[in-house]
This record gives structure tokens, C-alpha cells and sequence, in this order.
């Protein structure tokens, strides 16, 4: 059994923007004597946009995370503004974006990018498009599919799930109104 927290950024009044308060990833083992817990640090991610309290941001910077030892680095800006988007990593390489918000209008994009061997480059490119414009929702990848759950349409709370295939990049749109028994 294993857990993760990793807190970056935060809006408390825009005093924790851009701020990495947690990161931790504990291990709980069962042994003959009992419940062993140990701590481990080692993992990479990518923060791509955010919310500064005054406008949307394009930077994206990769953190690497090796037990006490912090390395950042700033990559490239994406070519827009963005927050309230969520992303999913569906290989070594590649990371979607799914909607959000670029200052103007909620987004309906799917987005890749598409890293280097060394992940200190990317290209970007759109890779499809989503039935309706959604921001602030979550995701999960799970065989194959990544599920888009709840958000906000620019005018108000979803309460559907989008069902996108990373191989044939289409959706299927999940709810109330379409179909009941999924």
C-alpha cells in the first residue's frame, strides 16, 4: 500500500501561488512484526500554467524529486494562457491537456505534448477536441481511456463524464441525459 501528497501552488488569497508546501510519499508494509512505515521521495512532474491572482500564465516547468533534493527547471512557454485545465500522462513521453480556462473563454482542446528522451523540450499540438468547453473538472487514466469528470461549461456545474480513447482519440459523453446505465 503506498500514498502520495504533493501540494503545489494553492489560492489562499494568492498567497500560496506558485508555492510546493507537501511532498511526500509514504509506504506502509506489513511484516511478522507488525505495520513498517518508510518515506521515499522520488518522482518528476510538470506544472503547465496557473492563476498568478491578476492574469492566466504560459510558463510550464518540470520538477524532479530524488529523495531530500529539488531540481527545477523552466522549459519553454506554452503558446497560451491557461488554467483550470487538467492534464494526464499517457506514456514516458506524452502528456494531454484537457480544456480550461486561456482568459477569454472556457476551452474544449485536448492538447499533447509530446517531450524529448531527456523531458527538457516538448512540442505541442492539438489533438482533438471534447463535446462541450469545461474547466476546474478532474481526470483519471484507466486502461486506455482517460475520464473527464464534472467541471464548469463557462455557465454552469457539469454533471457528466467524458470518456476519451488515447488510441483513437475520440470521447464519449457520459450523463444524466445521454444515457443512465453507464
Amino acid at each position: 500500500m503506498s500514498a502520495s501528497i504533493l501540494l503545489i501552488g494553492g489560492c489562499t488569497d494568492g498567497a500560496e501561488v506558485g508555492a510546493l508546501r507537501s511532498i511526500e510519499e509514504v509506504t506502509f508494509q506489513r511484516t511478522s512484526s507488525g505495520l513498517n512505515i518508510s518515506s521515499r521521495l522520488e518522482c518528476s512532474g510538470v506544472v503547465i500554467g496557473g492563476f498568478n491572482g491578476t492574469d492566466c500564465l504560459k510558463t510550464m516547468e518540470l520538477f524532479r524529486l530524488n529523495n531530500d533534493q529539488i531540481a527545477l527547471k523552466r522549459l519553454d512557454d506554452i503558446p497560451f494562457r491557461l488554467k483550470n485545465s487538467v492534464a494526464a500522462a499517457v506514456d514516458n513521453d506524452s502528456i494531454l491537456l484537457f480544456g480550461g480556462w486561456d482568459e477569454a473563454r472556457t476551452m474544449r482542446t485536448v492538447f499533447r505534448l509530446k517531450f524529448n528522451k531527456e523531458k527538457w523540450s516538448y512540442n505541442i499540438y492539438m489533438e482533438s477536441l471534447l463535446p462541450y468547453e469545461v474547466e476546474a473538472h478532474c481526470c483519471v487514466y484507466h486502461k486506455g481511456y482517460i475520464y473527464i469528470i464534472g467541471g464548469y461549461d463557462g455557465v454552469s456545474v457539469v454533471n457528466t463524464i467524458i470518456r476519451y480513447s488515447v488510441d483513437e482519440r475520440t470521447c464519449e459523453q457520459w450523463g444524466p441525459e445521454n444515457d443512465e446505465d453507464k
